[in-house]
C-alpha cells in the first residue's frame, strides 16, 4: 500500500488497551492483586481498570470466548486532530471501524475514531476522555502509573513498521535483529513488535 509522506496524526501517548477474556472477573481480580490496578467502572461483564495516573483507565477487560486483543487506544490532542486524521485515513483507503464522534459506549468517554491496522487490529485515536485525579499509592507499593507499552505479534514486520511509522507517525527507536522493532509514539510510550 502507498502511504502519504506525512503521518495522519501526532500520537500523544498510549492511552489504554482492551483485552477480551473468557472470565473478566477472574482477570480483574488478577490485575487488582498483581498489578495493583483498581476498577474505576464496570458494566455487567466489562471492567475498566485504572492505574495511578490521570487516564480514566489503562485496561479494559471484556467478555469473549477466547483471549484476544480487543483494541489499542492512543491519545490525540484535540477533536480537530481526530477529524483531520479521519480525512487523511480515508484518502489513504484505510478502513474506519468507527467514524469520528462521541465515544459514549466507553466508560472513559471522549471523542474519537477507530481504524483497522494491516493485520486487522482495532486502533482507536481519541481525545477529551474523562480524566481522573492522579493518586500515588501510600507507602512504597509499586503500582503502575500508566500503560507504557504493548507487544504485538505480526506476520510481516516490515509492513507493520511501515504502517505505524508512516501512517500513525511512530518512530523506530531500535531493532532486535529483524525479529522485533521498538516503535515510539513519544518519549515515554512504545509499541514493540
Amino acid at each position: 500500500m502507498h502511504y502519504a509522506d506525512t503521518p495522519v496524526c501526532r500520537l500523544r501517548s498510549l492511552r489504554s488497551i482492551t483485552l477480551r477474556v473468557p472470565d473478566p472477573v477472574q482477570s480483574k481480580d488478577f490485575y487488582h492483586r498483581v498489578w495493583g490496578l483498581s476498577t474505576v467502572d464496570e458494566d455487567r461483564s466489562t471492567f475498566w481498570l485504572r492505574a495511578t495516573g490521570g487516564e480514566h483507565h489503562v485496561l479494559r477487560l471484556e467478555q469473549h470466548d477466547v483471549n484476544a486483543l480487543g483494541k489499542i487506544s492512543f491519545a490525540l490532542g484535540s477533536r480537530a486532530e481526530v477529524d483531520e486524521a479521519a480525512r487523511a485515513l480515508q484518502k489513504l483507503g484505510i478502513p474506519l471501524l468507527r467514524e469520528p464522534g462521541l465515544l459514549s459506549d466507553d466508560a472513559g468517554g471522549g471523542y474519537g475514531l477507530q481504524l483497522v491496522d494491516p493485520e486487522g487490529r482495532c486502533v482507536e485515536l481519541s481525545t477529551d476522555t474523562h480524566a481522573v485525579a492522579n493518586r500515588e499509592p501510600a507507602g512504597r507499593r509499586a503500582v503502575p502509573r500508566k500503560i507504557a507499552h504493548v507487544v504485538l505479534n505480526t506476520v510481516d514486520i516490515d509492513r507493520a513498521a511501515d504502517f505505524y511509522t508512516r501512517v500513525l507517525g511512530m518512530r523506530i527507536s531500535d531493532w532486535s535483529e529483524h525479529q522485533m522493532t521498538f516503535l515510539r509514539c513519544n518519549s515515554d510510550h512504545h509499541v514493540m513488535r
